[in-house]
């Protein structure tokens, strides 16, 4: 059973005893309930954000343990990312409508998406949006 998979169980859990107790007060229990629902669809988003240079691709690069994202002592990550689990590839969302693909599988994703998200691209400010699938238990469970 994967850590995620516990921690949402648990949390369930401790909503359910909560709407218990509201229920006993009485209190709406509207809120908890609704919690609990989203639990069961999995979807959980959680923004990574900080000044530049504050090391968010380093900590995204540990909580997933591998390197995905280009960290460094000057500016790297130049937009929005999104991480998600499955077989290693990126989808590079562009300003006027273009997505491009990129397979990651076999590569060193770090370099490549460095490639593409950093400033030194000079191509960078026409992204809008970069998703990234890469294996890690902390997102698709």
């Amino acid at each position: 059973m994967s850590k995620i998979f516990k921690y949402r169980t648990q949390l369930k859990s401790l909503l359910k005893d909560h709407i218990n107790f509201a229920k006993e007060i009485p209190l709406d229990s509207k809120e908890l309930e609704m919690s609990i629902a989203s639990l069961d669809q999995g979807e959980l988003s959680v923004a990574v954000v900080g000044e530049v240079n504050s090391g968010k691709s380093t900590f995204l690069n540990a909580l997933i343990g591998a390197r995905v994202f280009p960290s460094r002592a000057s500016v790297c990550t130049a937009g929005v990312t999104i991480l998600d689990n499955g077989n290693p590839h990126a989808e590079i969302y562009f300003k006027n409508g273009k997505v491009e693909k990129i397979d990651l599988d076999g590569k060193e994703p770090e370099h490549e998406l460095e490639k593409l998200v950093s400033r030194k691209n000079i191509n960078v400010k026409n992204i809008n949006l970069v998703r990234v699938w890469y294996p890690n238990e902390f997102t698709g469970n």
